[in-house]
């Protein structure tokens, strides 16, 4: 894996909005990363680690069990689609 450049333009930034669904935020990223084929561990380490801003803010408001059960979710999801043999 290409290690990340600190000028990287497809490194995650986070934008908090004052409307915004931050726990619609927290599914569409796990979703995202999941779909790239990141395990579990390095699913959690986006809201564990605080230089992810707004996802550690979700981490830090909603606790561990909030995220590992949003991360169980979204990969069952996926889970049970790529079984149908379709996708959402």
């Amino acid at each position: 894996m290409k290690q990340p450049q600190l000028n990287d333009p497809h490194e995650l930034i986070g934008v908090g909005l004052p409307d915004g669904d931050g726990d619609y935020m927290a599914e569409c990223l796990t979703e995202e990363y999941l779909l790239l084929g990141w395990s579990d561990q390095q699913l959690m380490t986006l809201f564990m680690r605080p230089c992810f801003s707004m996802t550690h803010r979700i981490y830090l408001d909603r606790g561990h069990d909030y995220v590992a059960a949003l991360i169980a979710r979204v990969r069952g999801k996926w889970s049970a689609n790529e079984m149908d043999g379709g996708y959402a």
